[in-house]
């Protein structure tokens, strides 16, 4: 998810992203934030296209998800996983 989220963020937000992850329980919260504006698509699992699916799958995956705006300064795009004690 974590690699997902910052390939999304290099690759369509700009030269640099900067991660952060807290523990809040037993969920784990990853935020990426990259300097880009609001505005992302979610392509279906049929969807013909080579790559392009990855937030597809954090939608799957993940607890939750979303995108919060952060001004002049961009974007973050979090999702919440649930943890599992070994």
């Amino acid at each position: 998810m974590l690699s997902e989220l910052v390939g999304n963020a290099l690759l369509h937000g700009g030269d640099s992203a900067a991660v952060a992850w807290r523990l809040d329980g037993d969920r784990l919260h990853i935020g990426v934030a990259d300097g880009a504006a609001l505005g992302l698509t979610v392509l279906q699992q049929h969807c013909a296209r080579d790559g392009g699916r990855g937030l597809f799958l954090v939608d799957l995956l993940a607890e939750e998800w979303g995108v919060r705006p952060l001004g002049d300064a961009g974007k973050e795009v979090w999702c919440r996983l649930a943890v599992r004690a070994a």
